[in-house]
């Protein structure tokens, strides 16, 4: 097997390299069709008389070096427009179709692509994006998820993509475009960002995009819970819809990364691990708790702070030690920056307060103390 490969390698690269007079390639392109049914051939003997791991490994060498033939004279082809060279390109895609054909459970879902093949499934996706777009703009998918989903849709089409474009990518963007048509040609009332989403998770769509999307959305919709109880209530929800949604076995966007599902599950499960650290340290929490706004508290910065009664070198380290060591009334993280600002106008209704509190406590003084 390798020594045919290899006097039929030095036959391509013959016929890509030289440029001689028209009709000249015509002993070589003829060697070359020998050599290739030969090849074939031989292929089919082994197929009869080996065994399936013996076999498998000679197809997978055949296999993989007539895909590389293919693609050396698929882009010579493209770039020279030699009439030759697209005909010995021809009889190498009519080789990768005939293994298709006859040996389709040798073909693994990581064996790459021809060029020329992976050409034709791009056009055949790209032709259809623009329909797809516009039914699900008109089923008022978001607008973030809808350009995250169309991007992946063409993202294993990139150029010296790594791994390259296999069977595997090809039989994952087809099944999952038939289901998205089905979907966006389905008539009735639905929650349909919902039921995409849905689809995206059980089809294992983990495009890193579309995670990102998806993932700020839970964000989203915990930002303004302030209580840890209806927070992890959330997550509880959220955890439980996703844990209900059951992937395809063996289907993936990409095969060797983590699923949707579980990347979803792992980022729900640390905001919720955040969210019990911070109610611990919430509830262990040992700053003085004064029933005084923070304006109140800023006055009577201000004011001490006049008096020197705090040892500190200027007001901004005052303000900071007093942010660290007191919770107000209505926050138990006072900014420093707060407590430094001394604003008249802002003010007004704090001073009222602190003027007749001050004032109450000088007349119980005077009182007590008979002074």
């Amino acid at each position: 097997m390798k020594r045919q490969l290899s006097f039929i390698k030095i036959l391509v690269q013959l016929i890509c390299d030289m440029t001689p007079p028209s009709g000249t390639h015509a002993p070589s392109i003829a060697t070359l069709k020998t050599a290739c049914e030969q090849l074939v051939a031989f292929l089919s003997n082994i197929f009869q008389t080996a065994d399936e791991d013996d076999f498998r490994k000679q197809f997978d060498l055949f296999f993989s070096a007539i895909v590389n033939f293919s693609d050396r004279l698929y882009t010579t082809s493209l770039s020279v427009k030699k009439v030759n060279t697209l005909a010995v390109f021809q009889l190498f895609d009519q080789l990768i179709t005939q293994a298709e054909e006859d040996y389709p459970q040798f073909i693994l879902p990581s064996h790459a692509m021809a060029l020329a093949s992976v050409a034709a499934v791009k056009k055949n996706i790209s032709q259809q994006i623009p329909a797809i777009r516009m039914a699900l703009q008109e089923k008022h998918i978001s607008d973030k998820l809808l350009t995250q989903l169309l991007k992946a849709l063409q993202d294993p089409f990139k150029k010296d993509k790594y791994p390259a474009f296999s069977y595997g990518d090809q039989r994952y963007l087809l099944l999952f475009v038939n289901q998205l048509k089905s979907m966006v040609r389905d008539g009735r009332t639905k929650d349909w960002n919902k039921r995409l989403r849905q689809l995206l998770i059980k089809n294992n769509f983990n495009h890193m995009g579309i995670y990102k999307v998806l993932e700020e959305e839970i964000r989203d919709s915990l930002n303004k819970i302030n209580k840890t109880t209806r927070l992890e209530l959330r997550l509880l929800e959220t955890n439980t819809w996703l844990e209900q949604l059951q992937p395809v076995h063996d289907l993936a966007y990409q095969p060797y990364a983590d699923s949707l599902k579980t990347m979803l599950l792992k980022f729900s499960n640390m905001l919720h691990q955040h969210a019990v650290i911070k109610e611990t340290a919430d509830s262990t929490n040992t700053k003085l708790r004064l029933n005084l706004s923070v304006d109140e508290l800023t006055l009577e910065l201000h004011y001490r702070y006049i008096e020197k009664q705090f040892p500190y070198k200027n007001k901004k380290e005052t303000a900071q030690a007093v942010a660290n060591n007191i919770s107000s009334k209505g926050t138990t993280d006072i900014s420093s920056h707060s407590l430094s600002k001394f604003d008249k106008l802002e003010l007004k209704d704090a001073a009222i307060k602190v003027y007749q509190r001050n004032k109450r406590i000088t007349e119980m003084i005077l009182r007590d103390f008979d002074l």
